[in-house]
């Protein structure tokens, strides 16, 4: 058995120190399977250090496998109360009623229904679609992580590839090559357009739903943060959209809170009110206006 100094003690328990701090953030073993005997190698003043270091490094792996992760938040749970308070405090209503799945006469369901009196005794009348949310969610927020689908790159190398090969079997190699790398920068931004064109007509298809269930204001409600409309072009056309529209939109993240992100653009009746359009009609106009009031057709 041969011996070690003092100086190549501390040198092998330096690397060996570092390899296991490596190990542990790249594998993110369970804290008790890890084994330090080689820790003894080390002077006793770099052994806490990177004992230390180690368990720096390996608690945030630990935690995150063994803690459930974060629930999403769901903006039915908070767009009410949020749209309750916004309404009474944009035109101090006190008596403003909200209805739950509600249908229209021609049996289009919204989610919510807001209803209230206004200083002129005018019904106002808003509503709340939020059973989109999870797919609108889910397309904007694939698209801002990972963009559009990979079939571009596909498509584009097809191309290039076949016409590469007729052009060498045509015996233009070097012509053919630069025009199979000009149609694949073609195919490739073609294949984007249209990609992104069948994204935004999907979006319009959707918010037309909400001609269905007329209302003063019409609202969008989404799950999802608001980080995700930063740098989003397929965000930012959907809040265009809804501008033109006249639709509002807001979001709810993990953080429980509720971010405007736009507001609506009010709409008016040609004839009467909006809620004559809703199954729930003579209940909500008694609660509001009471017996002594007639409705006029």
């Amino acid at each position: 058995m041969f011996s070690l100094n003092k100086k190549s003690r501390k040198k092998i328990g330096i690397k060996l120190a570092k390899y296991y701090v490596c190990l542990v953030s790249a594998f993110s073993f369970p804290l008790p399977l890890i084994p330090i005997t080689f820790t003894e190698l080390l002077p006793v003043r770099l052994r806490r250090k990177y004992i230390c270091r180690s368990v720096a490094y390996l608690y945030p792996f630990y935690v995150t496998d063994n803690m459930p992760s974060p629930r999403e938040s769901n903006i039915n749970d908070f767009a009410f109360d949020y749209l309750r308070n916004h309404y009474a405090t944009r035109f101090g209503a006190k008596h403003i009623l909200v209805d739950k799945e509600e249908q229209t006469r021609q049996g289009h369901s919204t989610q919510g229904l807001f209803s209230f009196k206004m200083q002129d005794n005018a019904l106002y009348v808003a509503v709340l679609h939020t059973e989109q949310s999870p797919l609108i969610t889910k397309t904007l927020t694939r698209y801002k992580k990972k963009g559009l689908s990979k079939l571009r790159y596909l498509t584009s190398f097809l191309v290039l590839v076949l016409v590469a090969v007729a052009a060498w079997q045509l015996g233009y190699f070097a012509l053919g090559l630069a025009a199979a790398v000009l149609l694949a920068a073609v195919t490739f931004t073609l294949h984007t357009l249209a990609e992104e064109k069948l994204k935004i007509r999907k979006f319009a298809h959707l918010l037309d739903e909400f001609r269905k269930t007329p209302a003063d204001e019409q609202w969008l409600g989404l799950s999802i943060s608001s980080l995700t409309f930063r740098n989003n072009y397929l965000a930012k056309q959907l809040l265009a959209m809804c501008a033109r529209r006249g639709i509002g939109v807001i979001t709810v993240g993990q953080r429980a809170k509720v971010v405007l992100q736009q507001e609506p653009k009010p709409t008016t009746c040609r004839r009467g009110d909006f809620l004559s359009h809703y199954q729930s009609d003579a209940r909500i106009r008694k609660a509001l206006l009471g017996d002594t009031v007639l409705r006029v057709a």
